[in-house]
């Protein structure tokens, strides 16, 4: 169809492909973004080992373990079921810090073994996590082009890779990443049960995999059921109806330890989940929440929403997010090309469909029993459909310019569009590796960000390797290093179980009941440093005996930082030597009790 300006106006294919058609495109995408990843890594380095990685390893280990005895040499079933085995073997879905679903390791245990001898053994694990995002790049691509065409599509895949945080959290062995791209694949699978009619079976199927990816899965299923309600799309509780078997017993497949007593272990961990104890301080717009006593206000989730993503992205998905509601709410407003076949729901429905998926998240993180730390983390799985909106948002900018009857309107429009999504290329390829760092223009960039009171960092990710290599060339032999804030010696103790840091070097944390005897170090004989990673939300929160010196070590020159011109030149850690610490300490010698 032409537009009276003469250009032809992009349509979305007319008929919906099935079959290898789709599983081709799908699979091209997934192997793209794949080779996209590792090209960053091999070119502009990767992030440091994260605190959580350490711990989510040794799970893996333990399931090795655990396979190891049952299948051999030499197997031994009986002793593999046993409860013990298979409390020390599956160190999940149970009490904090085991809180976790299974399906994360297994992925990185499977990618770990495959890949370890070829790419190293941390580049391995976290490929997991990058396959995850590949398939869920190639569902998205899939989407989007089939009903609104290349350029939208483009725009969605940029959305999804472009977004620096979302990009950072792909990248490791972390389960937000796993959860949101499963989530993302049960909703698609959803949509196109209803839209098809065939294979009802497969959102239960995906939808077992999510709630185990990480409880937070489990928001799937109000999310897919108010948009049933508002939409009412044919096929829906036909769906619904089969995932009610198929769900748990996804679910009891994944985790051994629930076998002997799948009644008993789910309560057991929904009982852990209501009476999780863990809280993690935040620190937001200069003040600090322990989530204890003090709880992150309701606009924490808008606010890092509309600092954390790249202005670009954030105005197409605004654009989307805008369409979807009008559409939806004012029921005579035009629907252009409603649906491009009878195959497909219209874009109103589909639209709805990616904008119930975001905000359900975004709405429940407004509320205080919900765990705000580390960032946009938290909030990850609602950034799969937030590329929907930006695919959404620039499909309903080309369909305006299209009707406005000027080619060189058009034109702009098409060419804004792209500028959206290649100013958040820019931006993401630029502050690599330091992505969880990253704040936009909106708020100044990490400079900006750092003095209107929000957290610099957070997941120790910043000790790349240009930290550890001046580490390994400068600390001197058999040195004690001080790790602050703590925790995180497990960090370190697998760096240099993977050969990255010199084995000689002994790390201490700073907490109770240790801290006096740790501290004391720095008088000693022996070379003392400590590594201060710049996390407002944990050395604010130090003892009271210890908080003026910390604050002061957070101003102080260092024999080490690290301020990369890409992050804004903002200190992320610093390194201090023994004499800069005696200093500091100066005032307090005697260890805290």
């Amino acid at each position: 169809m032409a537009s009276p300006g003469g250009e032809e106006v992009e349509r979305a294919a007319k008929v919906p492909g099935r079959g290898l058609a789709a599983g081709r495109e799908v699979l091209a995408v997934a192997l793209g973004v794949v080779a996209y990843v590792v090209l960053v890594w091999m070119t502009r380095g990767e992030l440091g080992m994260v605190w959580d990685e350490p711990p989510d390893i040794e799970r893996q280990e333990a399931i090795a373990e655990w396979l190891g005895a049952l299948i051999g040499p030499p197997a031994d079933p009986a002793a593999a079921f046993g409860r013990e085995r298979l409390e020390r073997g599956w160190r999940f879905t149970r009490e904090a810090p085991d809180e976790h679903p299974p399906l994360y390791a297994l992925l990185s245990l499977a990618t770990g073994t495959a890949a370890g001898g070829l790419v190293g053994p941390l580049r391995a694990h976290r490929l997991s996590t990058v396959l995850v995002l590949a398939v869920s790049a190639g569902a998205l691509v899939r989407l989007v082009r089939t009903r609104w065409g290349t350029l939208p599509a483009l725009s969605a895949l940029g959305a999804l890779l472009f977004n620096p945080r979302l990009f950072a959290d792909a990248q490791l062995v972390t389960l937000d990443a796993v959860v949101g791209g499963f989530w993302f694949l049960a909703a698609v699978a959803f949509l196109r049960g209803c839209e098809s009619g065939r294979a009802p079976w497969r959102f239960g199927v995906l939808a077992g995999l999510t709630v185990m990816s990480k409880a937070t899965g489990a928001l799937v299923f109000p999310a897919l059921l108010l948009w049933t309600l508002a939409y009412r799309p044919k096929g829906a509780w036909r769906q619904f109806a089969w995932a009610a078997p198929i769900v748990p017993l996804v679910m009891l497949a994944i985790d051994p330890a629930w076998w002997p007593g799948p009644v008993g272990s789910v309560t057991r961990w929904a009982a852990a989940l209501l009476h999780y104890q863990q809280k993690i301080p935040v620190y937001y717009l200069g003040r600090v929440y322990d989530a204890k006593t003090t709880f992150l206000p309701w606009h924490n989730p808008a606010v890092l929403c509309a600092t954390m993503v790249p202005p670009g992205l954030l105005a197409l998905a605004a654009v989307g997010l805008g369409a979807a509601g009008w559409r939806t709410f004012a029921r005579d407003a035009p629907d252009p090309e409603a649906a491009p076949t009878p195959a497909f729901l219209p874009d109103r429905a589909v639209g709805g469909w990616a904008a119930i998926q975001f905000l359900t998240l975004m709405v429940l993180r407004m509320f205080p029993f919900m765990p705000g730390h580390d960032g946009l983390r938290q909030l990850i799985p609602a950034f799969f459909f937030f590329p929907v909106l930006a695919g959404f948002g620039a499909r309903a900018l080309i369909q305006a310019s299209a009707r406005s009857r000027s080619r060189t309107r058009s034109r702009a429009v098409r060419a804004l569009v792209l500028a959206c999504v290649a100013s958040a290329g820019w931006e993401t390829l630029r502050i690599h590796p330091y992505e969880l760092e990253y704040y936009n223009v909106l708020i100044g960039g990490p400079r900006g960000a750092k003095a209107a009171g929000m957290e610099t960092t957070y997941y120790w990710d910043v000790v790349n390797d240009e930290v550890l290599r001046w580490m390994n060339e400068n600390l001197e032999s058999g040195a004690t290093v001080l790790i602050s804030p703590p925790p995180d010696v497990r960090t370190f103790a697998r760096l240099q179980r993977y050969g990255k840091l010199r084995r000689d070097l002994e790390f201490l944390n700073l907490d109770p009941p240790r801290a006096g005897e740790a501290i004391a170090r720095i008088w000693g004989n022996r070379p003392c440093y400590m590594i201060f990673l710049m996390r407002q939300g944990l050395y604010l929160q130090a003892r009271p005996e210890n908080r003026r010196v910390i604050e002061q070590l957070a101003k102080a020159p260092a024999r080490f930082e690290l301020a990369p011109a890409r992050a804004g030149g903002v200190r992320l850690l610093a390194i201090f030597d023994q004499q800069q610490l005696r200093a500091a300490f100066e005032t307090r010698r005697t260890a805290p009790p």
